[in-house]
C-alpha cells in the first residue's frame, strides 16, 4: 500500500467465502512505524477485531478499537454510473490488472484541512471520496442521509457489509473483488486463495452482483428471495435494496431481461438489471 493510500479488500474465511470486506488506510508515520485503520461495518467489529486476534499469534502488533474515535464519511462524485464516457478513465482498468488505484490524487485532504484522511474511494475511480475525521473535529456540512449514500452504492452496484455481502455466503469474485481493485493474482497464499484464484484464472463466473430498479421504490422483499425472468425462469437472488434501487446476484446471462420479484406480501415487483459503466469489457467474455 502506498503511503498515505488507501485499499479495498476483503477477509475470506476457508472455503472461500467472504467473511468481512474492508478498506484499509496507511496511517503511518515512518516504514518504521507501521500503523494502519481498517474500516468494516460497525454490525460486525467485534467479529473481526476476533477474527485478527486469533492470526496474532507472537507476532508484535497491536489490534486496538478506534472506532469511538474516528468518523467516516462518503463525499459522492455525482457521476452517471452507467456511462462508460462519463467514467472513461474508471473503464480502462483491465480486469487483469486489479489493484491500480483510481486515478486520483491519493493524499488530496486540501478541501478537509482537519481531515486525518480524504481519499478517492479506491472501490471505483469517480465514486467520490472516503474522509476520516477524528471525533469532534469534523468540518462537513451534511446534505445527505446515509439512505442516500446507500442508494448510490446501489446505483454504481458497489456492495457493502452484511446485507449485501452475507457472511460466509459470498465468493468474493461473484462480488466483483477483483474489479474493485481488491485482490491481487501474484501475491502469496492467503486464506481461500486457491479458489480464489482458480476461479480467476480457469473458470467462468456466470454470476455477478449487479444493480437492480424496482418498479416501486422501498418494496418490502427478504434477503434472498428469487429473482425471476419473465418466463418464470431462476434469473438470481435478490441481496439488499435502498429506495427503488437495489443489488442482486444475478446469472450474467439474464441481466437483459426483464425481470421479477416478490414481495413479503405476494405482490409482483417488476425491476430491470444494468451494468454499471465502469466494468470492463472482458467481463462478459465466454460467458454461456
Amino acid at each position: 500500500m502506498n503511503q498515505s493510500g488507501a485499499m479495498y479488500s476483503m477477509m475470506l474465511n476457508i472455503q472461500g467465502r467472504v467473511q468481512f470486506d474492508l478498506l484499509l488506510y496507511n496511517h503511518s508515520k515512518t516504514s518504521d512505524d507501521l500503523c494502519f485503520l481498517i474500516e468494516c461495518d460497525g454490525d460486525l467489529k467485534d467479529d473481526f477485531i476476533k477474527t485478527i486476534k486469533r492470526f496474532k499469534i507472537r507476532r508484535k502488533v497491536d489490534i486496538s478499537d478506534v472506532s469511538s474515535e474516528y468518523q467516516v464519511w462518503s463525499v459522492l462524485s455525482g457521476n452517471d454510473p452507467t456511462s462508460k464516457k462519463a467514467l472513461n478513465s474508471s473503464t480502462e482498468d483491465s480486469p487483469k490488472t486489479p489493484v491500480e488505484k483510481p486515478e486520483a490524487d491519493q493524499s488530496n485532504n486540501h478541501s478537509f484541512p482537519h481531515a486525518a484522511f480524504c481519499l478517492p474511494d479506491p472501490r471505483v475511480g469517480h465514486f467520490g471520496h472516503r474522509v476520516i475525521f477524528r471525533c469532534g473535529e469534523a468540518t462537513i456540512n451534511m446534505t445527505g442521509k446515509p439512505a442516500d449514500y446507500h442508494e448510490a452504492r446501489y446505483r454504481w452496484g458497489i456492495p457493502e457489509g452484511p446485507a449485501d455481502l452475507p457472511p460466509g455466503n459470498c465468493l468474493p469474485l461473484e462480488s466483483n473483488l477483483e474489479l474493485m481493485h481488491g485482490v491481487s493474482f501474484s501475491k502469496g497464499c492467503y486464506i481461500g486463495q486457491e479458489l480464489t484464484a482458480r476461479t480467476y484464472h480457469t473458470g467462468v463466473i456466470r454470476k455477478r452482483l449487479v444493480p437492480l430498479v424496482f418498479e416501486r421504490p422501498d418494496v418490502d422483499v427478504a434477503s434472498d428471495s428469487q429473482i425471476s425472468t419473465e418466463h418464470g425462469k431462476n434469473a438470481g437472488k435478490f441481496r439488499s435494496l435502498s429506495g427503488d434501487r437495489g443489488l442482486g446476484l444475478l446469472r450474467l446471462a439474464y441481466v437483459n431481461e426483464q425481470l421479477s420479484i416478490n414481495s413479503t406480501h405476494g405482490h409482483k415487483i417488476g425491476a430491470t438489471a444494468y451494468i454499471p459503466g465502469w466494468w470492463p469489457e472482458g467481463v462478459f467474455k465466454n460467458v454461456p
